[in-house]
């Protein structure tokens, strides 16, 4: 085993060098960067995460026109957007009227998705059956 002479003051001190002491030392460094990155992941969390929306705002429906644009129709204090979204920026496209946003909501029915079996199965949209 080699040994490092160390100088404080009048006194010297030696200091166990090896393999053992060198992995001892790399090991409580390691769990020093570990507990560091954790504390600074957890303090850049609250941070950088986006609060979630209150009961002001809300998006009543969206719409992808292609992979990068869609429409939104979006609900804040009661009124009604109609909101472009592209990849790079969100443009306010009107304000739409409350009253014609209910109705609608009110007079269209959820219809859903159409499945492949319905239409092998000779069933429509509205869950009727061809004849």
């Amino acid at each position: 085993m080699v040994a490092a002479w160390l100088f404080l003051g009048e006194e010297a001190v030696v200091a166990p060098t090896g393999f053992g002491v060198a992995l001892l030392k790399m090991v409580l460094a390691l769990v020093l960067v570990c507990v560091l990155a954790f504390l600074l992941l957890r303090f850049l969390r609250r941070r950088l995460t986006p609060s979630t929306p209150g009961p002001l705002l809300r998006v009543v429906e969206s719409c992808p026109l292609t992979s990068r644009q869609s429409v939104w129709i979006v609900e804040a204090a009661g009124r009604y957007f109609l909101v472009g979204a592209t990849e790079g920026a969100l443009q306010r496209l009107a304000e739409l009227d409350p009253a014609e946003v209910e109705a609608h909501r009110q007079n269209s029915p959820e219809a859903g998705p159409v499945r492949f079996l319905d239409i092998l199965r000779g069933k429509r949209q509205g869950g009727k059956e061809r004849e």
